[in-house]
């Protein structure tokens, strides 16, 4: 990636983009993922077992005939295993922690990537530590702002409520399922245009701190700018659409894996590797279409110099 052409890319050029580094840069990028994403796997094996087996039991659910024998068996491993779950939450606190820690180190990896150099991995390990702080900051500062934001869309929901029961009372049930529909479409769409939205203007700001050497401040403050800005704001929405998307759908599809391999092998323990794997291969096209994304926005706000943009990874720590 050397000879990256700056210049305005499409929706699908970023994505493109952001598969193909990962593809090329695969090893780094792993390893730099597999040191933080590992060893939460194996806490979670020796601390959460029941999260695990988790997926065997559901497995055997849905494969049980219903109402059998094999089925209340199935559903009742299923109920155990999810109330000795109280200690995941210990997993949970970690991995928050251990998360913001891993993203720092990803986007300095891939940034210096995008931009044709390399960032060793103790390197991005250091520059993670250092970040740390301001990236807590930065998370905590758009939760808040997702918080304001999502109330316009949680009262339209409750009015909307209010109305269809209220056409139902006055005994217009067409207008009101017709109302409903429309409001549910309404209020989908809000949630989602604003939950795209504060996503990938979060990632801005996330990587302005590792990229750019931001403070918490100035992050949140660049990153607003460039999410608001005109040419700018309906390609985040967009951008976090696709994002939500595929992450989305990706980790359906190795949940669903680890329930049928768990299910088939009688070994719960494949479905921690499988989950592993996912997440992995999920969180490192998710960096790198981060990096992509900003320095799209970069170039199109600031005519971004892309070698002046990796100089903060190569130097020394």
């Amino acid at each position: 990636m050397q000879n990256t052409e700056l210049r305005p890319l499409g929706a699908g050029e970023i994505l493109d983009r952001a598969v193909t580094l990962f593809v090329r840069r695969f090893v780094p990028i792993v390893a730099v993922l597999a040191m933080a994403i590992v060893p939460l796997l194996l806490l979670e094996a020796l601390i959460a077992p029941g999260s695990a087996r988790m997926f065997a039991d559901i497995g055997r659910v849905l494969m049980s005939s219903n109402g059998g024998t094999d089925s209340t068996a199935a559903a009742a491993a299923l109920a155990r295993d999810q109330a000795g779950m109280g200690q995941y939450a210990i997993v949970i606190l970690l991995s928050v922690v251990v998360r913001l820690l891993m993203w720092s180190a990803i986007l300095a990896v891939a940034s210096a990537a995008y931009a044709g150099a390399t960032t060793p991995f103790g390197t991005a390990y250091r520059l993670a530590l250092r970040c740390w702080p301001s990236q807590a900051l930065v998370a905590l500062t758009f939760g808040i702002i997702a918080s304001v934001l999502f109330v316009p869309v949680i009262v339209a929901y409750a009015i909307a409520i209010a109305g269809v029961f209220g056409l139902i009372a006055l005994h217009a049930e067409v207008i009101a399922v017709i109302f409903g529909i429309a409001a549910a479409i309404v209020v989908l769409g809000g949630f989602l245009v604003i939950g795209a939205w504060v996503y990938m203007t979060y990632q801005l700001a996330s990587a302005a701190v590792v990229i750019e050497s931001m403070n918490p401040i100035a992050a949140v403050t660049a990153a607003l700018r460039r999410g608001f800005a005109r040419q700018t704001w309906w390609r985040t929405v967009i951008a976090g659409l696709i994002v939500l998307t595929v992450t989305q759908g990706a980790a359906l599809v190795f949940a669903a894996l680890g329930i049928l391999v768990a299910t088939l092998a009688h070994l719960t323990q494949l479905s921690f590797v499988i989950l592993g794997l996912g997440t992995i291969i999920v969180e490192g096209v998710l960096a790198v279409f981060v990096v992509v994304f900003s320095t799209d926005v970069r170039v199109r706000r600031e005519g971004l110099d892309l070698l002046a943009q990796s100089e903060p990874m190569s130097a020394p720590a």
